[in-house]
């Protein structure tokens, strides 16, 4: 939620980052439960975030999900 937050207070970078960190225990958890992400809704729109939080920073190739 922090990322969240920080999006809403214009601090963009500092939103990306948590969302980053927020993908890494995400995806650290589904591997050890063997739970696939999609079956999470939560991890899709934090990667929609993610992806609006670069597209606001006009790193088109990282919104798309490619190296910024």
């Amino acid at each position: 939620m922090h990322g969240h937050n920080l999006r809403r207070l214009g601090r963009t970078e500092e939103a990306i980052r948590e969302f980053l960190k927020a993908e890494e225990l995400e995806n650290a958890y589904y591997r050890t439960e063997g739970i696939p992400p999609q079956y999470d809704w939560h991890h899709a729109h934090n990667l929609q975030l993610l992806g609006m939080s670069y597209q606001a920073l006009g790193q088109m190739k990282a919104a798309r999900g490619g190296v910024p």
